[in-house]
């Protein structure tokens, strides 16, 4: 029984030697009482850190697409409160997106609706401004902290959104520029058409259906050969027609 009660005492004498026994340091969050005090904090929400950065590519899609909404998920470390929750957004001066032109132009006071710990901000990304030749623009928007939430993760106070309208040739056009002339982004775009302009799709159908890939192809080399604004030096001096 002797031996039993020092076991109990060790722990107690322990946090004594780191202080008094009546002083006990608690964490900043929580108070004597065990309950969390804290003020909320408020985050850009992803798995992981590097996963801020965002990219998007209007490049292949097709001329009609215009607009993309990206969301951007927040969260709130902390509790749910009976009441919104406002937070703010600032454009960092290192974007070259300019709003009203590459982006439309956002509420920068947003909020955390009542009861819940989740928000997203809707990014409009304009396509019509974007150079189809020049480089990649981009959007930096920062976590401000607010009278009712504060900033706690400096590593998920930002995100960067990358957006493009450059279409670069695939990796695999170069084996192929035989079958399909000189790589043009015209002629590619209506290529895509045919796989609802989703290059993985287009690649793949290759190999599930060779015949009917070259035969979408032939549908684009016909029209672009009657086009006399095309310039016919970007087609095959002889198309694969696998029907021929």
């Amino acid at each position: 029984m002797k031996h039993f009660f020092h076991i109990l005492l060790l722990p107690l004498l322990a946090m004594c030697g780191l202080g008094s026994c009546n002083s006990i340091v608690y964490d900043e969050e929580y108070s004597k009482d065990g309950f969390y005090h804290a003020q909320n904090a408020v985050y850009f929400h992803y798995p992981e850190a590097q996963d801020t950065l965002r990219f998007y590519s209007f490049g292949a899609l097709p001329v009609e697409t215009q607009e993309y909404v990206m969301n951007i998920p927040v969260r709130i470390a902390g509790v749910p409160k009976n009441h919104a929750q406002k937070f703010k957004l600032v454009v960092d001066t290192a974007s070259t997106m300019r709003a009203g032109v590459h982006y439309k132009a956002l509420n920068l006071t947003q909020e955390v609706l009542a009861d819940s710990v989740n928000a997203v901000v809707p990014v409009t990304l304009l396509r019509n401004a974007l150079s189809p030749d020049k480089d990649t623009l981009k959007l930096i928007l920062r976590l401000e902290a607010t009278s009712d939430l504060a900033l706690k993760y400096p590593k998920s106070n930002k995100v960067e959104i990358q957006v493009t309208n450059v279409l670069t040739p695939p990796p695999y056009w170069q084996y192929f520029e035989v079958y399909f002339g000189r790589f043009e982004r015209r002629k590619y775009l209506m290529m895509l058409a045919n796989y609802h302009s989703n290059e993985s799709e287009f690649w793949e159908s290759m190999s599930r259906d060779g015949n009917q890939f070259f035969l979408n192809f032939m549908k684009v080399y016909r029209a672009l050969k009657a086009d006399p604004t095309y310039d016919q030096s970007l087609l095959p001096a002889n198309p694969y027609n696998p029907y021929k």
